[in-house]
């Protein structure tokens, strides 16, 4: 995902489509028998799952699963607020951030990719 802080034009919509498909990514990760960080206990694959679902019906509920252009999407109601558009951008961009980086970890991959 493009960083933030270098002024780019990336909109809320973008942003949130994809932190929904790195998240449902991470979820499928952990549902995995063979997913060492769920199999050792070190993370709770229902917890998580919970916590994307929270996501989603945010991102429902706020219209932020809308692409920019619609009318009533959160791009466009956040338009002429640009303190906030940042701030929400700025959430999204972490919560991407440490989703991007979760994916990384050997413990996420099944054990026959480990060597």
């Amino acid at each position: 995902m493009p960083e933030l802080s270098r002024g780019s034009d990336l909109t809320l919509f973008a942003a949130f489509t994809h932190d929904i498909s790195a998240f449902g990514k991470l979820c499928v990760a952990l549902g995995q028998d063979r997913c060492l960080a769920s199999r050792l206990g070190h993370v709770d694959p229902t917890s998580v799952s919970n916590e994307y679902g929270r996501l989603k019906i945010w991102g429902d509920e706020a219209k932020a699963d809308l692409p920019a252009l619609a009318k009533g999407s959160l791009d466009d109601t956040l338009r002429h607020d640009r303190e906030l558009l940042d701030l929400v951008l700025g959430i999204l961009d972490r919560l991407a951030g440490i989703l991007d980086e979760s994916m990384c970890f050997p413990a996420l991959r099944p054990a026959s990719q480990l060597s």
